[in-house]
């Protein structure tokens, strides 16, 4: 095709408008191209129509087509296995070269079906070499020829005799018949024919070779047993099985002793987070207050977008209604406070344990791999005054049960409150190890038996919403004690604690074995375990009806001297409903007159502390100072354990 472009009519001369003859000129080229491109692209087709095999192959498109010509290309992903390939032409592989004219005895329909065998009946590389070489045969070379200086080209050790797989047949062709029938390189047939003289099966090494930058295994293990040594814990507060670390812990403080620890293994900062991240659910520190699971289930309703109108209209309603009896706990707290500033006969106290503090506390890293011994704090604080007594001690004097709370509500009425205080509001979280279960509860009611109070009424916040003003106390003292880089005894924190309030409104008392009475074995001489309410006794209240004595179920208990031995119950604070239950074996007045407050002691030795923490202090007494190392020798001799309950936060 001729394309003639005639500007010999054209006179262009510097009087015409040159801006509107170079717009004419353009769409002139723009024409000339697309007839170009055009004719270009029928030819391209013609062409292609017949380089593709016949048999089994589809019509390919315009532009796929024009770009196999211009471009040459071989590869098209078809097959819905495995990449598949289109054969070009045989006219530039051995139909010119070859004299046999190797794939001349097979037709189109054999040698299409030879070429589907080998890409859809092998699933891997691996398994197409091996078939490869099972067509190829080593020979010894019969005749040596000369093809130019020995120098410029090595001389073969032996030649090949190559084959074709028809119907079980082995049909001999030459080596580029197989390499075009079979679309393969010539690199893959010489890489294959090597490993046939060395008497080796080919093996797919492609991605096998490890990468420069990955970690060996054997850092990656120092990288484990390095996180794993850190001491855990878990709090009684959580239902999940949540462990935490050191709340002075850190990924980059745990990352810094491990290069202390191990200079010579190169680990980056990076990998270090990334591994913890990816196979530990450690969290750092441990929640002061619970999470509140009512409160997160509504708001995830309240969110869902699976949920329709109404369903989280109902989810709001039954939030405001749980926030509101959340919020009755503290509203009865400042009601109290309130009553207690105009009345004297009534008082209200709020009792907690702090967080267990570490014995030896110093600022040594090598500190956070060993157990320390644990100092606990038990608060009582007056709502009315605002005045707190502690009760200091450690793990191998006493525990953190019902005997210590009861021993030291018992001190605090005893020697602090006054002793015209005839009505006590009595302010705890919900934990049943310490504060809710049946001790503290006969406990409190002993008090009104014994005629000490007239009424006491005893409260539970809402799960989850149990902020208590002993946590304000205990938020004083540790921003104190994060001032104090050593402490070595328990005095040492019972005189920072005095310290810490400005005002004067922390007395710290130091706890002895001796001071703890046996609360749990005296309860059961004079009160039952378990009783149904008063309302439902009788043959004619239904079974299912009947209601029992379980201090979990309820957020207020009501001791009245009045009617010694009861207990008036109520589900929410100042609810309506309200059940009574007869806790004494017996109400009558010789019954009555035998309840007293129990002498005997709960421990009649000292504490056990567990093996591997005594081990541990062992080797942190390197960093003692030796005016307080008398109080370690103590310890290092004190009465051990092997179970390791004593590392939980209870």
């Amino acid at each position: 095709m001729v394309i003639l472009w005639d500007y010999r009519d054209r006179n262009y001369s510097d009087d015409q408008n040159s801006s509107s003859d170079m717009m004419e000129l353009s769409r002139h080229l723009v024409l000339v191209i697309f007839v170009f491109l055009c004719v270009l692209q029928e030819r391209c087709l013609q062409e292609a129509s017949c380089r593709f095999l016949s048999a089994g192959c589809y019509i390919p498109t315009r532009a796929l087509v024009l770009d196999i010509c211009l471009f040459n290309t071989k590869w098209l992903s078809t097959a819905p296995i495995m990449p598949c390939k289109i054969q070009l032409a045989h006219k530039d592989g051995c139909y010119w070269k070859c004299h046999k004219k190797c794939l001349d005895a097979l037709s189109e329909e054999e040698k299409l079906t030879i070429f589907t065998h080998f890409y859809n009946d092998f699933t891997s590389k691996d398994e197409q070499d091996i078939f490869l070489q099972g067509l190829i045969e080593v020979r010894p070379i019969a005749r040596r020829r000369s093809h130019g200086p020995v120098e410029k080209k090595k001389p073969r050790k032996s030649g090949f005799c190559y084959h074709v797989l028809n119907g079980g047949t082995r049909v001999p062709v030459c080596k580029k018949a197989l390499i075009n029938l079979l679309n393969i390189g010539e690199k893959r047939i010489r890489r294959i024919s090597g490993l046939l003289l060395e008497g080796r099966s080919p093996r797919d090494g492609r991605g096998l070779n490890p990468k420069s930058h990955s970690i060996p295994g054997e850092i990656v293990e120092l990288v484990k047993n390095h996180i794993e040594c850190f001491p855990t814990k878990q709090s009684h507060y959580s239902g999940s099985d949540q462990v935490y670390l050191d709340s002075q812990l850190n990924v980059t403080k745990m990352y810094q002793l491990f290069v202390q620890k191990h200079p010579e293994a190169k680990v980056k900062y990076n990998f270090y987070y990334t591994y913890f991240k990816e196979n530990y659910g450690y969290k750092f520190g441990r929640p002061q207050k619970d999470v509140c699971s009512t409160c997160e289930q509504l708001s995830v309703k309240i969110k869902s977008p699976a949920l329709n109108d109404r369903a989280k209209r109902v989810a709001v309603a039954e939030k405001v209604v749980h926030v509101r009896r959340s919020k009755k706990f503290y509203n009865k707290l400042n009601e109290i406070r309130e009553v207690g500033k105009r009345d004297d006969q009534v008082s209200a106290i709020v009792f907690d344990y702090m967080q267990n503090l570490p014995l030896p506390h110093v600022p040594v890293q090598e500190i956070f791999y060993f157990r320390q011994l644990w100092v606990n704090n038990f608060c009582i604080q007056n709502v009315v005054t605002g005045k707190s007594e502690m009760y200091v001690y450690h793990e191998g004097l006493a525990r953190k049960g019902p005997n210590e709370v009861c021993s030291f509500i018992k001190h605090y009425i005893d020697y602090v409150l006054p002793k015209k205080v005839k009505v006590l509001h009595v302010f705890s979280d919900s934990c049943g190890g310490q504060n809710r279960n049946h001790t503290v509860a006969r406990f409190l009611s002993a008090l009104t038996v014994t005629g000490r109070f007239s009424k006491i009424f005893q409260y539970f916040p809402v799960r989850g919403h149990s902020f208590l003003p002993c946590d304000r106390d205990f938020g004083v003292i540790k921003r104190y004690l994060k001032k104090i880089d050593r402490v070595y005894t328990p005095d040492q924190y019972a005189r920072y604690i005095a310290e810490a309030s400005k005002k004067g409104n922390f007395c710290v008392n130091v706890i002895n074995t001796a001071d703890i009475l046996d609360f749990k074995t005296w309860w059961q001489e004079h009160y039952k375990k378990t009783t149904l309410s008063v309302e439902s006794l009788g043959s004619n209240v239904p079974k299912d009806k009947k209601v029992s004595f379980g201090i979990s179920q309820y957020s207020m208990l009501v001791f009245d001297a009045k009617s010694p031995g009861n207990v008036c119950a109520l589900d929410f604070i100042d609810g309506l409903q309200q059940y009574t239950f007869r806790l004494l074996h017996k109400t009558d007045d010789s019954t009555i007159r035998k309840v007293k407050l129990p002498t005997s002691k709960a421990y009649q030795d000292k504490n056990p502390i567990n093996r591997k923490k005594i081990d541990d202090i062992r080797k942190v007494v390197q960093y003692v100072n030796s005016e307080h190392l008398g109080f370690y020798e103590e310890i290092l001799e004190w009465p051990t354990v092997n179970h390791d309950d004593d590392d939980k936060d209870a």
